[in-house]
């Protein structure tokens, strides 16, 4: 829930993923059909040259009915495939009132744990809402004195050469800090 550094996140309470997860796309559609179909004529060509050429060989002609049922049925899964939108992360618009009242949940939960500091982002991917609402809600919060300004601790996103073999600096994305009062 909560980023003691940089490096160091804490998955949100809502799934078991966090925002520096990739969701790693599956090959299209066409293309496993076609390398499938592919396989299944070049088995069909194949049981056809053994059934000609050795008919008395069953265990080979038994093997290859097997890999083109196998092929058969792979080829029926894809034709039913349709593309999964359950692994994006969407976002929702919530209400202000909301925000502002987990957001103050968090701050006190905070405070037990000894956090110093919450980003926006983490906060906006707990929710699923965006980010400048929760940017309006952390002003909101400044006005009351619960929040610091943003404190910029890196430059947003930019390049960042390592100078050693042993510097961590990296390019990347780093969020604005807001210190807890």
């Amino acid at each position: 829930m909560f980023r003691e550094d940089n490096n160091t996140y804490y998955r949100p309470d809502c799934n078991d993923t966090n925002h520096a997860d990739k969701i790693v796309r599956q090959p299209k559609k066409k293309a496993l059909l076609d390398t499938k179909q592919y396989y299944l004529r070049a088995a069909k060509r194949r049981l056809c040259h053994v059934c000609h050429v050795d008919p008395d060989n069953h265990n080979e002609i038994e093997s290859i009915k097997r890999t083109i049922h196998k092929l058969e049925h792979e080829i029926e899964t894809i034709q039913s495939m349709d593309i999964s939108h359950k692994n994006l992360h969407k976002c929702k618009k919530l209400n202000q009132d909301k925000i502002l009242d987990y957001c103050v949940r968090v701050l006190e939960d905070s405070k037990k744990h000894n956090i110093y500091f919450i980003t926006a982002e983490d906060i906006a991917y707990q929710l699923n809402t965006y980010v400048y609402l929760v940017k309006q809600c952390f002003t909101k919060m400044n006005h009351m004195g619960l929040l610091s300004q943003p404190e910029h601790k890196m430059p947003h996103d930019c390049y960042r050469p390592k100078r050693t073999e042993y510097d961590t600096i990296d390019s990347g994305w780093a969020g604005d800090v807001y210190y807890i009062r």
